[in-house]
This record gives C-alpha cells, sequence and structure tokens, in this order.
C-alpha cells in the first residue's frame, strides 16, 4: 500500500460519524507501535495504545465527528498531504475544522501524522458547554507521549501550532 492508497482508506475512514469503535477498528491496522501522530491540543501519540487512547477521548467528547475531504497531493509514493474538514457537535454546539494533515506512509504502515488546523471553533463549542469541560480536560491532559521517532523516519516539519511540553 503506497500514499495513494492510504488516502482512500482515509476518506473511507472519516467520511461518516460511525463513532470511536468503527474509527478505531479501520485505522488501528495502518498503525505500529512507532506510529508518531501530532496535533494541537493534546500530547504527541506514539504507536497504537496511545493512537485508541487520543481518538478514543476524542469520540468520547465529540462522538459525531466525521470529515469531509476536498483533496490530496502526494510527494513520491510515501508522503501525502490531505486538504478535509472535520464536522462534529460538542454539547448542541456544531463546529468545523478546516485541517491538513501531512502523513507518512511506508510499507502499508503509516509511519507519522502531522495535523495542522485553528482548534478555535472546537474550542468555542467546548467553552460554550459546561457540560462537556470534563471530556475536554481529561482529553488535552492525557498522559504525556513518549515522542519518540520511529526508526528510518525523516524529520519531519515543525507543527504551525506548537506542541503542548
Amino acid at each position: 500500500m503506497d500514499i495513494h492508497d492510504f488516502m482512500k482508506e482515509f476518506e473511507e475512514g472519516w467520511s461518516n460519524p460511525r463513532g470511536g469503535k468503527a474509527f478505531l477498528d479501520h485505522f488501528l491496522q495502518f498503525m505500529t507501535d512507532e506510529t508518531r501522530m501530532v496535533q494541537p491540543m493534546t500530547p504527541t501519540a506514539v504507536g497504537r495504545e496511545e493512537f485508541a487512547e487520543m481518538f478514543g477521548g476524542t469520540f468520547e467528547l465529540i462522538p459525531d465527528l466525521h470529515a469531509e475531504v476536498h483533496g490530496y497531493t502526494a510527494e513520491g509514493d510515501e508522503v501525502g498531504h490531505v486538504d478535509f474538514d472535520l464536522i462534529g457537535t460538542i454539547g448542541r454546539r456544531e463546529f468545523r475544522l478546516t485541517c491538513c494533515d501531512r502523513i507518512t506512509v511506508r510499507d502499508g504502515k503509516v509511519v507519522e501524522r502531522i495535523a495542522y488546523f485553528d482548534p478555535t471553533p472546537m474550542i468555542l463549542a467546548l467553552l460554550r458547554s459546561p457540560r462537556a469541560w470534563p471530556k475536554g480536560i481529561k482529553l488535552m491532559t492525557r498522559r504525556p507521549s513518549r515522542g519518540r521517532r520511529p526508526a528510518g523516519a525523516k524529520p519531519a516539519p515543525a507543527p504551525l501550532v506548537k506542541e503542548a511540553s
């Protein structure tokens, strides 16, 4: 599987708001214990277990989270950038995030994913939904990542949004 094949899987995995279990069932097959996931507002996740914790917490907070994929570009067979919107509801507040992920795939597995997005619409929905605050705080303060880079992984560009320490 190259980056082009994975982008089809990416769109399939995000296309319908099917909940956290279906999302994890779809994407965990493409992860390894060395996969590195970076995104704003949460500690870096390394490996399948931390990926499951990150997105499990995300779907606890936003059960209807799904994406509209607009397209992607590829740099060879391993690296791609995908342009999409994440749509979800916190409390009764719907939000939309414009996102771009940089994904590196090697031997059919995700080596690294770096997400670029402005979390402001999601933060505003969370702030206006006090009953969701405990889940939001839990998601943003989950245990820190080991932050390891997989062996042989190319250095990634610095995230546009600085990671929490």
